[in-house]
């Protein structure tokens, strides 16, 4: 599936950090991304792609071939919308708290170098493949998977120009 170097190179060109940029803006919202791309970024962004079955070619070819409008257009409402759809941490009460918990200072640092690739992978797990939605979260740990697939695919259906594999257009 996705390869590191062939991730690396997409995510490191120009051409990409261009658009991941432009697209931050475009949410108004005062992203950025981050000044240094950590090798973890690029581990967990091709966790994210194989568990998608997708790789950076197919990543590539969605960002800048007839695919474009949508992934873009999908991408800025999911970043303007994560807060909202997100059903927050698994929480198991009979956990002891940790005692390291408690208040904290959180500063925005940026986004990811990757953020633009994994929401890619999650817009054409929706629009290709959404049967495999659930299989996605749950390889992703997202958490309270089976709450959110269903939330994801009301999320597409709104934003979304087309249609989902599988449903015919009107």
């Amino acid at each position: 599936m996705a390869t590191m170097n062939a991730l690396r190179r997409l995510v490191a060109s120009k051409r990409y950090k261009t658009l991941a940029s432009k697209l931050l803006r475009t949410t108004g919202a005062g992203y950025r991304l981050t000044k240094t791309m950590y090798p973890v970024e690029l581990k967990v962004a091709q966790r994210e792609l194989d568990a998608a079955r997708v790789d950076a070619t197919d990543i590539e070819r969605t960002l800048f071939g007839d695919q474009a409008a949508d992934a873009a257009a999908f991408c800025v409402a999911y970043q303007l919308a994560a807060d909202r759809l997100s059903l927050g941490e698994e929480f198991n009460p009979a956990e002891p708290p940790d005692p390291y918990d408690g208040p904290t200072n959180v500063v925005y640092v940026g986004h990811s170098h990757t953020w633009l690739t994994t929401a890619v992978a999650l817009y054409l797990v929706l629009k290709t493949k959404p049967q495999e939605l659930l299989g996605y979260l749950k390889a992703t740990r997202t958490p309270h998977a089976a709450k959110m697939a269903p939330r994801l695919k009301r999320f597409f259906a709104q934003v979304s120009k087309a249609p989902p594999a599988g449903r015919k257009s009107e």
